[in-house]
């Protein structure tokens, strides 16, 4: 079971929000954000504290957290 607490993450002018995650996973935090395309989502500044750009790494999708924890770092 996934356990996180949702917060607001405002920088640079955009709201993102903030999954801070608990239990096995405590420790992990992931910043999102909502926006109506990919283009301008890629153009987006990282959140601030970003450590690195995890969108497209399966690793860290709900079902591979659950299934493997943390991933490890490459």
């Amino acid at each position: 079971m996934v356990v996180k607490r949702r917060f607001d993450l405002v920088g640079n002018g955009i709201t993102y929000s903030l999954d801070r995650f608990e239990g096995d996973l405590a420790g992990l935090e992931l910043a999102g954000v909502e926006w109506p395309d990919d283009a301008g989502l890629r153009g987006l500044p990282a959140p601030p504290g970003a450590i690195r750009e995890v969108s497209d790494d399966p690793r860290y999708q709900g079902g591979s957290l659950v299934a493997s924890g943390i991933p490890k770092e490459d």
